[in-house]
C-alpha cells in the first residue's frame, strides 16, 4: 500500500532553505507539500461582552503600556477609547433574551388589563 506523507510547514521551510535554484524552491510549494488548513464555512459566533472587554487594549496591562507600545496617533487614540470603555464598566444594555424592568411592567399591566376586560371588573 502506498502511504502519502504530508510535510509540515517546517519541512517546507527546510526545503526552501536547502534549494539551489528558484525552480527547486517553487517545487517546495507543490500542493501536496503544504499542509491543508481547515477553513470555517460560517461566520464566527459573536463575542460575549466579557470577551469583547477582555480584547480591549490588546495585551497591554495598563493605559500607559498601551500608549508606549502604540506605533502612531491612531493607535494612541484607540488605547484611550479602549481604556475609557474599560473604566465605564459593562454596558447597561440588557443582553439578548432578557426582559428589561420596563418590559416586565408593561407585560404585567397588559395582563391585568386583559383580566379586567375578560372578567368584567370582578
Amino acid at each position: 500500500a502506498v502511504q502519502l506523507q504530508r510535510q509540515t510547514m517546517a519541512d517546507v521551510e527546510e526545503c526552501i532553505v536547502s534549494s539551489e535554484s528558484a525552480s527547486e524552491a517553487d517545487a517546495c510549494f507543490a500542493s501536496d507539500a503544504i499542509p491543508k488548513i481547515p477553513v470555517s464555512r460560517g461566520p464566527a459566533p459573536p463575542l460575549s461582552e466579557m470577551d469583547s472587554r477582555a480584547a480591549l487594549m490588546g495585551p497591554a496591562a495598563s493605559l500607559g503600556e498601551c500608549i508606549v507600545d502604540a506605533e502612531n496617533a491612531g493607535e494612541i487614540e484607540s488605547c484611550k477609547s479602549d481604556y475609557e470603555a474599560l473604566v465605564a464598566g459593562p454596558s447597561a444594555a440588557p443582553q439578548a433574551g432578557f426582559l428589561t424592568p420596563a418590559a416586565v411592567v408593561l407585560l404585567l399591566a397588559t395582563g391585568f388589563a386583559i383580566k379586567e376586560y375578560l372578567l368584567g371588573g370582578i
